[in-house]
Protein backbone atom coordinates (compact mmCIF):
# COMPACT_ATOMS: atom_id res chain seq x y z
CA UNK A 1 0.00 0.00 0.00
CA UNK A 2 2.76 2.37 0.64
CA UNK A 3 4.74 1.59 -2.72
CA UNK A 4 1.52 2.41 -4.53
CA UNK A 5 0.91 5.92 -2.40
CA UNK A 6 4.52 6.70 -3.17
CA UNK A 7 3.32 6.06 -6.34
CA UNK A 8 0.36 7.65 -7.41
CA UNK A 9 1.66 10.97 -5.34
CA UNK A 10 5.33 11.07 -7.43
CA UNK A 11 3.63 9.74 -11.08
CA UNK A 12 0.01 11.32 -11.67
CA UNK A 13 -1.75 10.36 -14.68
CA UNK A 14 -0.30 7.12 -14.71
CA UNK A 15 -2.16 3.53 -13.31
CA UNK A 16 -1.61 2.39 -10.02
CA UNK A 17 -3.58 -0.44 -8.30
CA UNK A 18 -2.96 -3.42 -6.27
CA UNK A 19 -4.44 -7.14 -7.27
CA UNK A 20 -4.18 -9.66 -5.36
CA UNK A 21 -1.37 -8.63 -3.20
CA UNK A 22 0.22 -7.29 -6.63
CA UNK A 23 1.28 -3.86 -6.99
CA UNK A 24 0.50 -3.18 -10.82
CA UNK A 25 1.69 -0.10 -12.74
CA UNK A 26 0.74 1.30 -15.89
CA UNK A 27 2.61 4.31 -17.47
CA UNK A 28 4.09 6.03 -20.19
CA UNK A 29 7.36 8.05 -21.22
CA UNK A 30 8.56 9.57 -24.53
CA UNK A 31 12.21 10.38 -23.77
CA UNK A 32 13.06 13.06 -26.23
CA UNK A 33 11.32 15.07 -28.57
CA UNK A 34 12.14 12.88 -31.49
CA UNK A 35 10.94 9.57 -29.30
CA UNK A 36 8.04 7.04 -29.79
CA UNK A 37 6.18 7.04 -26.57
CA UNK A 38 6.79 4.03 -25.16
CA UNK A 39 3.97 1.79 -22.32
CA UNK A 40 5.55 0.42 -20.03
CA UNK A 41 4.13 -2.00 -16.69
CA UNK A 42 5.70 -2.90 -13.49
CA UNK A 43 4.31 -5.67 -11.49
CA UNK A 44 5.62 -6.09 -8.14
CA UNK A 45 4.99 -8.62 -5.20
CA UNK A 46 6.90 -8.83 -1.87
CA UNK A 47 9.26 -10.57 -1.22
CA UNK A 48 10.12 -10.43 -5.25
CA UNK A 49 11.68 -7.84 -7.08
CA UNK A 50 9.66 -5.48 -9.36
CA UNK A 51 9.49 -6.48 -12.98
CA UNK A 52 9.42 -3.39 -15.50
CA UNK A 53 8.50 -4.33 -19.82
CA UNK A 54 8.11 -2.45 -22.23
CA UNK A 55 4.42 -3.14 -23.95
CA UNK A 56 4.24 -0.30 -26.42
CA UNK A 57 5.75 -0.15 -28.99
CA UNK A 58 7.67 -3.51 -29.10
CA UNK A 59 11.18 -3.14 -29.00
CA UNK A 60 13.30 -3.94 -32.01
CA UNK A 61 17.11 -3.96 -31.63
CA UNK A 62 17.22 -4.64 -36.12
CA UNK A 63 18.60 -7.54 -37.27
CA UNK A 64 21.34 -10.03 -36.19
CA UNK A 65 21.19 -7.51 -32.61
CA UNK A 66 20.24 -8.61 -29.20
CA UNK A 67 18.16 -6.80 -26.83
CA UNK A 68 20.80 -4.99 -24.17
CA UNK A 69 20.26 -5.05 -20.62
CA UNK A 70 16.67 -7.21 -20.50
CA UNK A 71 16.40 -10.54 -18.91
CA UNK A 72 14.28 -13.33 -20.01
CA UNK A 73 10.74 -12.32 -21.40
CA UNK A 74 12.63 -8.92 -22.48
CA UNK A 75 11.88 -7.98 -18.70
CA UNK A 76 14.20 -4.73 -18.00
CA UNK A 77 17.30 -4.66 -16.38
CA UNK A 78 17.59 -1.99 -14.41
CA UNK A 79 19.81 -2.30 -11.48
CA UNK A 80 22.77 -5.05 -10.47
CA UNK A 81 21.97 -7.17 -7.56
CA UNK A 82 22.15 -5.32 -4.17
CA UNK A 83 21.28 -2.09 -5.86
CA UNK A 84 17.64 -2.16 -4.92
CA UNK A 85 15.37 -2.98 -2.01
CA UNK A 86 12.01 -3.30 -1.07
CA UNK A 87 12.55 -0.68 1.80
CA UNK A 88 12.74 1.90 -1.43
CA UNK A 89 10.31 3.48 -2.95
CA UNK A 90 9.77 2.16 -6.61
CA UNK A 91 8.81 6.01 -7.15
CA UNK A 92 11.70 7.36 -6.56
CA UNK A 93 13.98 4.32 -8.04
CA UNK A 94 12.04 1.66 -10.26
CA UNK A 95 10.01 3.89 -12.35
CA UNK A 96 12.80 6.44 -13.21
CA UNK A 97 15.59 4.07 -13.89
CA UNK A 98 13.02 2.68 -16.55
CA UNK A 99 12.47 5.79 -17.91
CA UNK A 100 16.01 6.50 -18.05
CA UNK A 101 16.54 2.80 -19.72
CA UNK A 102 14.62 3.80 -22.81
CA UNK A 103 16.72 6.70 -23.29
CA UNK A 104 19.98 4.84 -23.21
CA UNK A 105 17.89 1.86 -25.91
CA UNK A 106 17.19 4.73 -27.92
CA UNK A 107 20.91 5.93 -28.05
CA UNK A 108 22.00 2.55 -28.27
CA UNK A 109 20.17 2.13 -31.26
CA UNK A 110 21.89 5.08 -33.03
CA UNK A 111 25.10 4.14 -31.84
CA UNK A 112 25.52 0.71 -30.71
CA UNK A 113 26.99 1.55 -27.74
CA UNK A 114 25.25 1.15 -24.12
CA UNK A 115 26.53 3.94 -22.39
CA UNK A 116 23.62 3.33 -19.17
CA UNK A 117 26.63 1.14 -17.02
CA UNK A 118 25.96 -2.12 -15.92
CA UNK A 119 26.32 -5.37 -18.36
CA UNK A 120 25.38 -4.92 -21.58
CA UNK A 121 23.88 -8.34 -22.18
CA UNK A 122 22.03 -10.34 -19.10
CA UNK A 123 20.20 -13.71 -18.77
CA UNK A 124 18.35 -15.82 -17.31
CA UNK A 125 15.28 -14.22 -14.59
CA UNK A 126 17.42 -11.46 -13.11
CA UNK A 127 16.86 -10.74 -9.54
Amino acid sequence: MQQMLAVRKAWPGTECTIRSSSLLWRGQFCPSEVSPTYTLTLTYQLPRHPKVFVVDPVLDPGEGRRLPHVYTGDRLCLYSKGEWNGSMHIADTIIPWAAEWLLHYELWLITDRWAGGGHLYTSGPGP
